[in-house]
């Protein structure tokens, strides 16, 4: 289910979804996820920040959750 063979093009959809998203619609053969969703008319949200991730001890941790 969702596989597309070598010869298949892309269709018109498809093609708007890349140029507006930077991303693929069809995957290694694969129709991807995030083109079925944007189909569908769900939204998608990016953010322009990055996450960073570090280990602190479980003390600090509780101070970060009181101050969030």
């Amino acid at each position: 289910m969702g596989i597309i063979s070598g010869n298949t093009k892309k269709t018109a959809d498809m093609l708007k979804y890349e140029n507006l998203t930077g991303k693929h619609s069809i995957w290694r053969g694969y129709i991807t996820e995030g083109y079925k969703k944007w189909k569908k008319g769900e939204k998608e949200y990016y953010l322009d920040q990055k996450r960073i991730t570090f280990y602190v001890p479980e003390a600090l941790k509780e101070d970060w959750k009181v101050f969030a």
